[in-house]
């Protein structure tokens, strides 16, 4: 198979995980996170929302420019690992908050509360981040001729 078709298949993979990764934050976040973070600005959800924004963009300039993909893979890394981990986080919130709705007593279930908050409200703003990086492509990190390394 071609590079570029493996690229291609390999990215609608993604979208297609991406995709169902969107749809069940806001299952969750309706469910579970929502009573807890009054305040929030974003939903969990919508920093899935920015993972689909970087492999839109990735989509469109990185089969045509392979550098943009390589300027951008570790940025696209982090992004799919901290939607991953606002899910995983929605998801534990979920069976913390059924423990302690039979068990009051299960005090370090509120340790998993305290600590989804702070992972929604300190670490998932990166997300942004990590989609302004991508965005910018490769012209700046390539810019330097070989020779200056």
């Amino acid at each position: 198979m071609p590079l570029a078709l493996y690229q291609l298949y390999l990215t609608n993979c993604l979208i297609t995980q991406k995709k169902q990764a969107n749809c069940a934050l806001k299952h969750c976040w309706r469910n579970a996170m929502r009573p807890m973070l009054i305040g929030v600005s974003h939903a969990p959800a919508d920093y899935a929302q920015h993972l689909q924004q970087a492999t839109a963009w990735l989509m469109r300039n990185a089969l045509a420019t392979p550098d943009n993909a390589a300027a951008g893979a570790t940025d696209y890394m982090h992004l799919m690992g901290l939607v991953a981990l606002g899910y995983m986080w929605c998801r534990i919130v979920e069976a913390a908050t059924a423990r302690l709705a039979v068990d009051e007593a299960a005090e370090h279930m509120r340790g998993k509360l305290v600590t989804g908050r702070f992972f929604v409200e300190r670490m998932l703003p990166e997300t942004s981040v990590h989609l302004a990086r991508i965005r910018l492509g490769a012209a700046n990190v390539m810019e330097l001729p070989a020779e200056a390394f």
